[in-house]
């Protein structure tokens, strides 16, 4: 059907996304730099699906009440606000303590070489985390392909940046 091909496409295009970057910095940066991008990259990962998992009901609730714009217009926002409070805390949390908590859990090369990334990944999968609510809406309204599209355009910016960035940046571009 055309709801489930919207969601197979950006998983993906999600990834293809994941494996062309960890390859193209492997080839660019060599495989120690990709060790310390993956850290970083898995936090910012981890965040965004603890946010997918409190927020799963939403895709059900927004299909139940899609003719009421008032409730969802209510729903987004409490959930929104709810999630913002979370995820403003733990984004808040690992960018004060990002290298007391990296030397920590994995030792103090980590912090030094991971540091930089993990504030880099955890400023942009909180915002990510943060569209998860209007992502789940658009799929319990039967758009999920609208999704695809959002997704295919980030890919290409994140694609196009990764590409120009790197050879300046290393594993920060």
């Amino acid at each position: 059907t055309t709801f489930s091909s919207g969601i197979i496409a950006y998983q993906i295009l999600g990834n293809s996304l994941l494996l062309f970057e960890r390859g193209w910095i492997t080839r660019t940066a060599g495989t120690e730099s990709l060790a310390y991008y993956v850290i970083a990259m898995s936090l910012g990962l981890y965040l965004v699906a603890f946010s997918t998992s409190l927020t799963l009901t939403i895709t059900p609730l927004a299909s139940e009440i899609e003719t009421d714009p008032k409730r969802l217009l209510v729903l987004y926002e409490r959930a929104t606000k709810f999630l913002g409070i979370i995820v403003t805390y733990l984004c808040v949390f690992l960018l004060l303590s990002r290298n007391i908590f990296l030397s920590t859990w994995i030792g103090p090369e980590a912090a030094i070489y991971a540091g930089g990334l993990l504030l880099i990944h955890v400023i942009a999968f909180s915002m990510h985390s943060l569209s998860i609510i209007s992502w789940q809406m658009r799929e319990g309204l039967g758009f999920p392909f609208h999704n695809f599209w959002i997704y295919l355009i980030a890919s290409t910016i994140n694609v196009t940046a990764l590409i120009g960035l790197s050879d300046d940046l290393g594993t920060m571009g």
